[in-house]
């Protein structure tokens, strides 16, 4: 029987270190994409936005080991794909050393099915049920028009 992938970190922790603004960071890339896709502009926002009300239908989708310049570090990476309003956005993050790092936040224009795709109770699912990965993500853009 597969089990679904759990989470590395408890992200209360991380809504914990956000809310107070203690023993967290955010990556560049990751500052920029927020302030180009939700409108905030320094860290004090994000971290607010991150830790308050603004994100809904936070779903888990995979922990993954950190990447960097093509290599893979001995530190885990949790991603979530969340809703606010009518955006989905992504969020991935990790700890190291103590201290959070919001690695990405960003804009999906669609759901990133990936995570759920992995699991082999739903692949049969969708199997039995005739819908291929290509008409999930079909479906999931036309819900969204």
């Amino acid at each position: 029987m597969c089990q679904l992938q759990e989470p590395h970190y408890n992200i209360s922790e991380l809504l914990e270190a956000c809310k107070f603004g203690i023993n967290i960071e955010i990556w560049r890339d990751a500052k920029k994409d927020a302030e180009q896709y939700f409108n905030l502009h320094s860290k004090a926002e994000i971290f607010s936005f991150v830790s308050g009300d603004q994100i809904e239908s936070l779903i888990f989708i995979k922990t993954e080991p950190l990447r960097l310049e093509g290599r893979l570090k001995d530190v885990k990476v949790d991603s979530y794909e969340f809703k606010t309003g009518k955006i989905i956005g992504y969020l991935a993050f990790l700890k190291s050393m103590g201290t959070w790092s919001i690695k990405s936040f960003k804009y999906h224009h669609k759901m990133n099915f990936s995570g759920l795709m992995d699991n082999e109770k739903v692949k049969n699912a969708l199997k039995a049920a005739g819908i291929s990965r290509k008409q999930l993500h079909q479906r999931s853009e036309n819900h969204d028009r």
